[in-house]
């Protein structure tokens, strides 16, 4: 009796492909609270629900496959198949085996009609979620001249659905189009990514670590420039208003605030309130200002004016806390 196979390809195919723990979780997102319903929400495992219910069913498949269609489309299959290795060589049962674990088995079956050219089997339509497990596979077997056209259908028929918060989805967006070389897209979602970094990412996904490090190093730069600008008009409010910041004229708190202002800048090495370019380029961390904000030494209040004013220094000083993310001390 012939032997049954998961998923043929080819009937007259020379190489079983076996996939081992199917399904593996995918993408996992760092959980903070239980997440709604969703066809993306991460469950209690910290992957999504489509991964866990996949999951479920972790046995092996089996693909038999023509070895000219994977060396054809493939260079990972083709340095398999024709090199010094055991899967170049044919077993008892004629065929030669290749195995792998983990990937999505809806995105092997897609990958490997890709492949052997089953056109009227390959989705129209796909999820992000298993776009993202397909540019994966891609990824890995280099097979992108393969799934060229296809992947330029299934990304323009999802494009309207760009996140516009930092979240998995996002990270997901960022593979896919890493991966099939959108860089509209890329360019579109780094943008969207300083704005909203959290500094939450997953792992695992072929995206080069340059790409989170520049958002992470952009997103201080927004930060940081917002913090300046308010430090900075804080500093010229102080220095040629008529009035301080309590809205009195001629109040003597004017000099003890300013003086708390100038020396809270020298305690932040790299703040230059005279040139943002040069803040920018230093050292200096978002972290680190707003520690050394939360320590922000206030002017005694000697009088009732000065107790306002110290009010209000002390609220725009919350303010930039703030906005930098920060906690404000009790």
């Amino acid at each position: 009796m012939a032997p049954r196979y998961d998923y043929t390809l080819d009937p007259t195919g020379d190489v079983v492909l076996t996939l081992f723990n199917a399904n593996a979780p995918f993408a996992v997102w760092p959980q903070k609270t239980s997440s709604a319903c969703h066809p993306n929400a991460i469950s209690a495992k910290g992957q999504s629900s489509e991964s866990q219910d996949a999951e479920e069913d972790d046995s092996s498949f089996d693909f038999l496959v023509s070895s000219r269609h994977l060396t054809l489309s493939s260079p990972v299959f083709k340095a398999a198949l024709t090199g010094n290795w055991v899967e170049a060589t044919v077993g008892e049962d004629g065929l030669r085996h290749l195995y792998t674990d983990d990937w999505d088995v809806q995105a092997m079956v897609i990958a490997m009609n890709v492949i052997h050219g089953h056109s009227r089997k390959v989705p129209q339509i796909v999820s992000l979620e298993l776009l993202a497990k397909l540019s994966v596979v891609v990824d890995y077997y280099q097979l992108h001249d393969a799934f060229y056209l296809y992947a330029c259908v299934w990304i323009d028929r999802l494009r309207a659905q760009l996140p516009d918060q930092y979240n998995r989805d996002l990270v997901l967006w960022i593979c896919v189009s890493h991966v099939f070389q959108k860089t509209d897209i890329l360019s579109s979602l780094t943008k969207t990514a300083t704005a909203r970094y959290t500094g939450e990412t997953v792992t695992g996904l072929p995206v080069p670590p340059k790409i989170f490090d520049e958002i992470a190093w952009n997103k201080r730069g927004l930060q940081l420039s917002v913090a300046w600008k308010s430090l900075q008009a804080l500093h010229s409010q102080l220095t040629l208003d008529e009035k301080c910041l309590g809205g009195w004229k001629n109040c003597n708190c004017r000099t003890a605030h300013l003086s708390a202002l100038v020396a809270f800048c020298h305690s932040c090495p790299g703040l230059d309130l005279n040139n943002l370019p040069r803040t920018l380029s230093s050292k200096l961390g978002v972290s680190d200002m707003v520690e050394r904000l939360g320590k922000f030494e206030y002017p005694n209040q000697k009088s009732r004016e000065m107790g306002r004013c110290s009010h209000s220094l002390k609220r725009a000083v919350e303010s930039i806390i703030r906005g930098l993310g920060g906690v404000v001390p009790a």
